[in-house]
């Protein structure tokens, strides 16, 4: 755990230690006694500068734009309760009737995955592998302003979260405050559960050089979300060897993806975008 592994360094600086696991658990999504010391070495923990690239109008724009391209054949707003798998194929059992194929790839996040139907089911040691598996608790807000701004971030170490104002594709800074804390006593501090207004005035109280109109604040959550349950996977003390293999690793017909399958790029959005190529890869073998 990052607590063990952050004892032996010198204490002469002990607010430089709080706001790094301050910045580590809230980018994790979980309490340092729970977050795995090789959490100290990802990417998501570094203070260094480095680009950060979106997707221009939103990241939900490459899912509906994959979705138009294939037409009737995607099924949106229809819930997978149950997969029947065998030699032959497999079976989707859905709300609105069933689909046959001759193989699923599973992209569903940890958490609805722990609960979906497979019959037959899996072998045990996916089971456990996925009830090993970290789970992230995070949240974001975003708050209008009401005044121009510059580029900039700021982290509330108490809070657990930072907050940031950011370019936008015309290379203009977005009339907006962002915000992203994490960990569940750090969410339950804020009490997103209730609401976006207590964060609102925490954000602003940090940030008392901009302009934020608190009213029109919008927050996003996961853990409260019956289709995600999660913001994204941790790496926790949990975790054995072997379980990024085992989790991004086909049974027959079923292959899995998701950014939780996705190794050393796990809990990021390239990493889903990278397991779905992986699992497409390996249906595209297993039918060759």
């Amino acid at each position: 755990m990052i607590t063990q592994d952050l004892a032996g360094l010198a204490t002469d600086q002990p607010a430089a230690i709080d706001a790094y696991i301050s910045r580590v658990t809230a980018t994790h999504g979980v309490d340092a006694g729970e977050l795995a010391a090789e959490a100290l070495a990802d990417l998501t923990s570094s203070y260094n500068a480095r680009p950060t690239w979106r997707v221009d109008g939103g990241n939900q724009r490459l899912a509906t734009g994959l979705a138009a391209r294939l037409g009737d054949a995607v099924w949106l707003g229809t819930a997978a309760r149950a997969i029947e798998h065998g030699t032959a194929g497999v079976r989707v059992l859905t709300d609105n009737g069933e689909v046959t194929a001759d193989a699923a790839i599973v992209a569903v996040p940890m958490t609805v995955l722990r609960t979906l139907r497979i019959d037959p089911p899996l072998p045990d040691r996916y089971q456990a592998a996925w009830r090993r598996a970290g789970l992230a608790h995070n949240a974001k807000l975003h708050l209008p302003l009401t005044a121009p701004a510059q580029p900039s971030a700021v982290l509330s170490v108490p809070g657990k979260f930072w907050t940031w104002t950011a370019a936008d594709g015309s290379g203009q800074v977005q009339p907006v405050l962002h915000a992203f804390g994490g960990t569940a006593d750090g969410l339950a501090a804020l009490a997103v559960s209730q609401g976006p207004q207590t964060w609102a005035d925490r954000a602003a109280e940090l940030r008392p050089e901009l302009a934020v109109d608190r009213t029109g604040a919008l927050l996003t959550t996961w853990n409260d979300d019956p289709w995600a349950g999660e913001s994204y996977s941790a790496r926790t003390v949990s975790v054995e060897p072997g379980d990024d293999d085992l989790i991004a690793q086909p049974s027959g017909r079923i292959y899995f993806a998701g950014e939780h399958t996705a190794g050393d790029w796990a809990g990021l959005m390239e990493g889903a975008l990278r397991s779905g190529l992986r699992a497409a890869d390996e249906v595209l073998a297993s039918t060759a």
